[in-house]
């Protein structure tokens, strides 16, 4: 009703308009340098239709989208002179009460940290729109599209104020970041999580990769992480992460502690301690250094190794002062057994030694090089003196100081980490395998596992000759699975295990590293641990006996890879016919199961056939 017609044209008239206020130096100096944009905008990439729409009482009016998704839409509303400032209110929500209006708590930002009720800090914060009609001829329109917001939802209701003939188009939007890559399998369950999480994916993707896209939207390091490879092998993020890294650098602190989020918003959950108290969780800080190298492994990217390095330095000098806090973070998040935190906390704080000395490597610091290798090593020694049991194969710890430590034992966490890490001998091996088989059985072939612990037990698994656990576990329909999640008609993730109808988000990435087992295990797309640009791969497939088919398709910077598998019947039988292609300028070496070694090759289509 009140909008100014022609008010973003030329000639528009804005003399009554207050004047715009320059800010002062003491603000502008602390903003930096403004720069240029170097990822893509944010647009649409598909346009919605509803799917239903239902009168569930009174002059109420739900209208469901058929999916979970970020967006913003037009609708278009019959108006006529009567209807001069008639009143519309929309709100937007993830699910439906059983009465069938909406339930918007799931998606209401009534968790913010530190409220104060401000205008920039509501306590309570709905996603809702409001218009009022200006009232026109009788059998024209108004459109009421806005510009400058968006909601993360599947269903809207129409509190008061629907007119019927009101017709409604909503557009999906996220940064608009190439496909990378396809995944599709025999296994219709395994397809649905694929899209479950591509879709949780892109409804996180608004120039920031965040937790989700409506109570917080923040991008925590931790979520990122966590599913980061996962969004490298949907997407192409070559300039994505770039641009997150560079966030997360621009908000170091002083004490060269990353931050729990970028842009900083003065979260600091379970930080490193008393010296750091503007620091991340352990776990969330381990993002910079993680993704950075991701970024050379997938793009190349040398340039951004130099940009970041001072930074990355800065970090190292943290990690060796040996805060308390490295052992009190938030650990495997979600995680549903006793959280191994110890554990993560010096393994989070290991791996970044290990990358420090390789990025100092490429870089040409061989000092830094020795020293963190030795660093790296000297703690691997100590985690293994300190947690693992070799007569046993137990990675435990049992709190002898309640208060500072806890307690520990036979975790999915404890026992897949240390296996995809590689800290067990491999005489060791079976002994820590069989013990977490043991707790999968235990478990009835369920996940105990969080948002980083699932990719380390997939992968564990995958690694190890279990694959067929993996696969369990991934195909499971009951608690705790992403196949309950489906069967609780989730079109996104969620934000924790179980279903929860007044708190949680359902549209959660930070699970999504299922992709990365799709792809590396049952697809066998793997990049080589010393790839540049995605020069060296590894074909590594690990078919399981109830997913009969799988194809998989990597778009890289050197061209695509793709591999295929059939588990077919060859007389009395069991054989699998695998396939996969190597573009020109790579080299992939072909590990089989069961093979004594791997074979390397060069570009071209390459057939293998065994039996099972």
């Amino acid at each position: 009703r009140k909008a100014q017609p022609g008010w973003a044209t030329p000639n528009f008239d804005d003399s009554s308009w207050p004047h715009a206020v320059e800010p002062p130096t003491s603000v502008t100096d602390k903003v930096g340098v403004l720069q240029a944009q170097i990822i893509p905008p944010i647009r649409s990439y598909e346009t919605l239709t509803p799917k239903e729409i239902t009168h569930p009482h009174g002059n109420s009016v739900v209208v469901d989208m058929g999916r979970n998704f970020a967006g913003s839409c037009t609708f278009k509303v019959p108006t006529a002179p009567t209807l001069t400032g008639h009143h519309i209110k929309i709100i937007y929500g993830e699910l439906v009460w059983p009465n069938g209006t909406v339930d918007y708590l799931t998606s209401t930002a009534g968790q913010i940290k530190w409220c104060n009720g401000g205008p920039c800090c509501p306590c309570i914060a709905y996603q809702r729109d409001e218009f009022v009609l200006a009232g026109g001829s009788k059998g024209t329109f108004e459109v009421f599209s806005p510009r400058f917001s968006w909601h993360g939802f599947r269903y809207m209701e129409f509190v008061n104020g629907w007119i019927e003939g009101t017709s409604i188009t909503c557009e999906a939007l996220a940064t608009d970041l190439p496909r990378t890559s396809h995944f599709t399998s025999s296994s219709e369950l395994l397809n649905n999580v694929q899209t479950m999480i591509k879709h949780s994916f892109l409804s996180n993707l608004m120039s920031v990769q965040s937790d989700c896209p409506h109570r917080e939207r923040l991008g925590y390091g931790g979520d990122a992480d966590a599913s980061g490879e996962a969004g490298q092998q949907l997407f192409d993020m070559s300039t994505f992460y770039e641009k997150r890294t560079l966030d997360f650098q621009d908000s170091q602190r002083d004490t060269g502690a990353f931050t729990e989020i970028a842009p900083n918003v003065g979260i600091h959950s379970n930080n490193l301690g008393k010296e750091y108290p503007e620091s991340g969780p352990i776990g969330w800080e381990f993002f910079q250094p993680q993704t950075v190298w991701r970024q050379y492994t997938y793009y190349g990217n040398t340039k951004l190794l130099r940009d970041t390095y001072a930074g990355l330095q800065r970090f190292m000098q943290v990690l060796n002062s040996n805060p308390p806090g490295i052992e009190h973070g938030l650990g495997d998040w979600d995680n549903l057994e006793p959280k191994a935190i110890e554990l993560t906390g010096r393994t989070f704080q290991l791996l970044s030694y290990r990358l420090f000395a390789n990025i100092s490597g490429i870089l040409g610091n061989h000092t830094a090089v020795s020293e963190y290798q030795r660093r790296a090593s000297k703690l691997e020694n100590e985690i293994k003196q300190r947690f693992f049991n070799s007569q046993t194969g137990v990675w435990e710890q049992f709190a002898a100081e309640p208060k500072k430590h806890s307690k520990w034992s036979a975790t999915q966490v404890s026992q897949a980490l240390p296996l995809f890490f590689k800290f067990v001998p491999d005489n060791l091996k079976q002994k820590v395998l069989q013990v977490l088989l043991k707790n999968l059985e235990d478990h009835k072939r369920h996940l105990a596992v969080g948002m980083w612990g699932i990719h380390w037990l997939l992968m564990a698994l995958s690694d190890n000759n279990a694959n067929e656990y993996a696969a369990d576990v991934m195909l499971q329909t009951d608690y705790p699975s992403y196949g309950y999640m489906l069967a609780h008609n989730a079109t996104t993730l969620w934000e924790v295990w179980k279903w929860d109808y007044k708190v949680y988000s359902h549209n959660h990435e930070m699970f999504g590293s299922p992709v990365t087992w799709f792809m590396q295990s049952l697809g066998g797309i793997q990049p080589h641990p010393a790839a540049f640009a995605m020069d060296r791969i590894l074909l590594k497939p690990r078919p399981v006996s109830n997913v009969k088919n799988v194809e998989a398709r990597l778009d890289t910077q050197r061209g695509t890879v793709w591999s295929n598998y059939t588990i077919v019947l060859s007389g009395n039988k069991t054989a699998v016919h695998w396939k996969a292609k190597v573009p020109p300028n790579m080299l992939a070496e072909i590990c089989l199961p069961r093979a004594s070694g791997c074979e390397t090759v060069g570009s071209g289509i390459w057939k293998r056939e065994w039996l099972v």
